[in-house]
């Protein structure tokens, strides 16, 4: 994200044209779409937005650092982050195009309780 002189982002993480549903609005639906996708771009860790919460910037969606975990973050948090060695902000992938949530599991994943396994037959 680049800074303005004023402080302020020059672009948005997420934008109103996202649609992004609003947090538990997609629970247990296996077609819930990763829409908005920020990654780390001195590291390989990948955040994939699926719900949002404006109010509180809460979001839901997959995690993808250590290892494949589905969860919630914050999204004033991850504004804050600055990569090691070059110190970078995240930075949103503007070519990504929305995909399932699913077919970015395909090599196993985590849950919320913790629980590693394949990617699930039965709904998340």
């Amino acid at each position: 994200m680049r800074i303005q002189q004023n402080g302020r982002p020059c672009y948005r993480y997420i934008r109103s044209s996202d649609k992004l549903p609003a947090i538990g609005q997609t629970a247990g639906d296996r077609n819930a779409m990763a829409r908005v996708k920020l990654f780390d771009p001195c590291g390989s860790w990948t955040w994939y937005v699926s719900e949002h919460n404006p109010g509180t910037g809460e979001c839901f969606g997959l995690v993808d650092g250590f290892e494949k975990e589905l969860g919630y973050f914050d999204l004033s948090e991850l504004q804050e982050w600055r990569g090691k060695g070059l110190g970078l902000p995240l930075e949103r992938d503007l070519h990504f195009k929305p995909c399932l949530l699913t077919s970015l599991m395909d090599d196993g994943w985590t849950s919320p309780n913790g629980t590693r396994t394949e990617q699930p037959d039965t709904p998340i």
